[in-house]
């Protein structure tokens, strides 16, 4: 799944934004990137309700039009305010200009829990791949994972995935290593001594999160190739992330790692 154009009016902050993009590692640079997320990530029909645009942002005049390929086929997605002016519907329109929404909004349907595994928000200060937090405990709904933990087959991955976890450094030069406890939660030890404190730099907390967003974005692509070869792959949405980091810290083997999951990059900054 590709996002080929993006053109914004009237949403918060944005009066009028258009963007061509690539279909690799794409960079924006946009004062109002929080909205420029949530258009983004409108069109791209993610679930989570951390992407909803707020009332506050939208007026009459709020429009979002996008060029989406998914399988060698465009979709012309069209985004407008509802009658109360409170939430946004998605249209979808095939290049006759038929309406298409249905098959668009089958195609791109995932679960809350995988739509939020392909957004990067380096303000989050949490890092868990939630769903493993219900393995242990039937007593918590999974109704945001559309019913997976129900599914022998998923389980059956996701407890693999906990008892096969790798530890992996957090940066060069540095005795921290990134562990996976069996409730799902990232954290990070000391190599030498794992009971011994672990500080971390801002720079390094925000390395530490998205070395946590790219591995669960691993442990979804995972499932979904088990499940389903031809599953739709959106693209990744990574905000607030290089303006957290200094300039120590080379990011381009990440990016490379990101890229070899044969996704779509957008970083906004």
């Amino acid at each position: 799944m590709l996002l080929e154009k993006i053109s914004i009016s009237h949403l918060g902050g944005i009066k009028n934004f258009s963007w061509d993009f690539t279909n690799s590692l794409n960079v924006v640079k946009e004062r109002y990137s929080d909205e420029l997320c949530c258009a983004i990530t409108a069109v791209l029909h993610n679930k989570s309700t951390s992407c909803m645009p707020p009332p506050i942002w939208i007026c009459k005049k709020s429009r979002i039009d996008a060029i989406v390929s998914i399988n060698a086929k465009t979709f012309h997605i069209r985004i407008t305010p509802n009658e109360d002016l409170n939430k946004i519907k998605l249209s979808a329109f095939d290049e006759l200009d038929q309406e298409v929404t249905a098959e668009y909004l089958y195609l791109t349907s995932h679960c809350a829990e995988h739509d939020l595994s392909d957004i990067f928000n380096g303000n989050e200060k949490h890092a868990f791949l939630k769903i493993l937090n219900c393995l242990n405990d039937p007593e918590i709904s999974d109704r945001s994972a559309d019913g997976l933990l129900h599914i022998k087959a998923f389980r059956s991955y996701a407890f693999d995935y906990v008892q096969n976890f790798k530890p992996e450094p957090l940066r060069e030069g540095k005795r921290y290593e990134i562990v996976l406890e069996k409730n799902g939660l990232y954290g990070v030890r000391c190599m030498d001594d794992g009971e011994q404190p672990v500080y971390l730099s801002e720079s390094e907390q925000t390395l530490f999160r998205y070395l946590c967003f790219l591995k669960t974005a691993e442990f979804w692509q995972g499932f979904e190739e088990i499940r389903n070869l031809h599953s739709v792959k959106k693209p990744f949405v990574i905000k607030d992330f290089l303006e957290r980091l200094d300039e120590s810290i080379d990011i381009s083997a990440l990016f490379d790692r990101t890229l070899n999951l044969g996704r779509q990059i957008i970083v906004l900054t």
